[in-house]
């Protein structure tokens, strides 16, 4: 078993031996309360995000393959960027209830030191790019005005009850704000209100069992999107739709819970009693069912389900020891990526925006799209590298409880990624 993965059992409490490299770098980090793995697995979503954006601000460019009559088209896989939050969305779940998951400690959780915890880790940096993007407005417009190129904003200049809504992180709850000022705000409201339900998952998971609670938890979420789908019919907008499908807490609080039950079983030492065989069918089933429906509408009950379970069984297998996969999401360039990688979700949409059109004006198709990619990934790392020690790092250090359980500390990602004590 990897040393990633030993320490992970060790957080969860479980009967692991103690990883022995205890000079490595890696080791290193897990010592600092860091699993480098799960680093890799956010730095993955994240830059699935940033490429689906490049790809459509390039205008979805394609290339084709010459294979008969077939001719695929590789360049569509960066529009599915956007399942990088499923990714977040399971990591959240496993890794704000890693640490309470363990024997003797389900439903030890107190509520208000936990939201102040998160209010700490995901606010600043949060409201630092509301005021980043709010300056933003007048720089797009004196460059439109010096140049003539056209910019558009990541978002529109949100209205008042917008603006107390975003304060809230409640915006989702308001269709014609979710994408307000910067678009990629929408899954921060989504998990906010994953951290007000989460005390009640907890109580479930405790009183209940992993498999009652989460069948109740699919229960409420396709009983939603169902219901969802059937009220909105077709006579919606895409936001309208995205806003009451799949921003909202019953339309994903299943994902969530996914996550929670990939915890619970690692904490009592049974994620390995699954078996690579079982993992890998898991992957191909949601898979093979996702690429049946690829010509769907964008909006279904089990769409996003079957994402999330594909993405459950691609940590499952990292957590289970699969060496392979261990050590690529370990790979010390994407452990690195991984510790921004919120910075980055937050930041890198206002930065393409403003540059893209230069980008455009000189290059298309992939050209384009090869050219944004090589230069907003370093402009962005950059920048995003300045926003996680200004505007994350000091608050992690000093959000209440920390000191006393460091030891727990497990740190996901963007958006939907941060840990119990992180």
């Amino acid at each position: 078993m990897s040393s990633e993965v030993t320490q992970m059992h060790n957080l969860a409490g479980s009967a692991a031996e103690p990883a022995t490299h205890a000079t490595d770098a890696r080791n290193t980090k897990e010592r600092e309360g860091r699993i480098a793995c799960l680093d890799g697995l956010r730095a993955f979503a994240c830059s699935a995000v940033v490429l689906l954006h490049c790809y459509i601000y390039s205008g979805e460019p394609q290339w084709r393959i010459p294979l008969g009559r077939f001719a695929p088209n590789p360049m569509r896989v960066f529009q599915f960027g956007n399942t990088g939050v499923h990714l977040f969305l399971i990591l959240s779940g496993f890794c704000l209830f890693i640490g309470i998951a363990r024997p003797g400690r389900e439903g030890t959780l107190k509520v208000r030191q936990f939201l102040e915890r998160r209010f700490f880790r995901i606010v600043p940096a949060y409201y630092a790019t509301m005021l980043f993007c709010l300056a933003m407005f007048p720089v797009y417009g004196w460059v439109a005005g010096r140049t003539g190129v056209h910019v558009e904003p990541p978002g529109q200049m949100p209205g008042a009850a917008s603006w107390i809504l975003h304060l809230m992180l409640l915006h989702p709850l308001l269709p014609s704000a979710t994408f307000d000022l910067n678009g990629p705000f929408w899954s921060l409201g989504l998990e906010w209100e994953y951290y007000l339900v989460f005390p009640a998952l907890v109580w479930g998971f405790a009183r209940f069992g992993p498999w009652k609670t989460l069948a109740v938890l699919l229960a409420i979420t396709l009983g939603y999107r169902a219901v969802a789908l059937l009220a909105l019919g077709k006579d919606h907008s895409f936001i309208t739709q995205w806003s009451v499908i799949s921003a909202s807490i019953p339309g994903r609080v299943a994902e969530f819970g996914l996550g929670m039950v990939a915890a619970w079983q690692l904490a009592r030492g049974r994620l390995r009693v699954w078996g690579l065989g079982k993992i890998v069918g898991v992957a191909i089933v949601a898979l093979a069912a996702m690429v049946g429906g690829m010509k769907a509408a964008p909006f279904t009950v089990f769409g996003d389900l079957l994402w999330s379970m594909f993405y459950l069984a691609i940590l499952m297998a990292t957590l289970a020891g699969v060496p392979a996969m261990t050590r690529f999401f370990s790979l010390a360039p994407l452990t690195w990526v991984g510790e921004r990688s919120y910075s980055v979700y937050l930041i890198h949409l206002p930065l393409l925006t403003l540059v893209a059109p230069f980008f455009a004006a000189r290059f298309s198709g992939l050209a384009l799209f090869g050219a944004l990619v090589g230069v907003m990934f370093p402009i962005t790392l950059l920048l995003a590298t300045a926003w996680y020690h200004v505007f994350e790092r000091p608050f992690l250090k000093g959000m209440p409880g920390r000191k006393k359980r460091a030891s727990n500390s497990v740190l996901p990602a963007p958006v939907v990624a941060v840990s119990n004590n992180s």
